[in-house]
């Protein structure tokens, strides 16, 4: 099950990855649930091996870089209001949660 899990999301490098080795048999899907390290639980929707929909739950405050694959087609919302995240890199963003907060990701793609 680890395995499954490591090609859905990864979160041992300095940073979060959604979809980081995801088997081409699986064009469409979903999970929900997946916990990642800084105490949070990610669920994605995707579509066509493409992101549709990603989020992050934080069960505790905590600073987390999400590698982020089309920055400039994603809308970011926190607790349901559009914001705009720390861009620490050119696809890494920077995003501090506290404890509940939900960080939505919609691909416009």
């Amino acid at each position: 099950a680890s395995g499954i899990a490591e090609m859905l999301i990864q979160s041992h490098e300095d940073y979060i990855e959604f979809l980081p080795a995801l088997p081409s048999e699986w064009k469409t899907g979903y999970y929900k649930g997946l916990c990642v390290r800084g105490d949070a639980t990610a669920s994605v929707r995707w579509a066509d091996m493409k992101i549709v929909r990603a989020s992050l739950h934080a069960d505790r405050n905590n600073s987390y870089k999400i590698k982020i694959p089309d920055p400039a087609n994603m809308k970011f919302l926190k607790n349901g209001i559009i914001f705009k995240p720390e861009m620490i890199k050119a696809d890494i963003a920077g995003i501090e949660l506290k404890k509940d907060d939900i960080l939505e990701m919609v691909y416009n793609n």
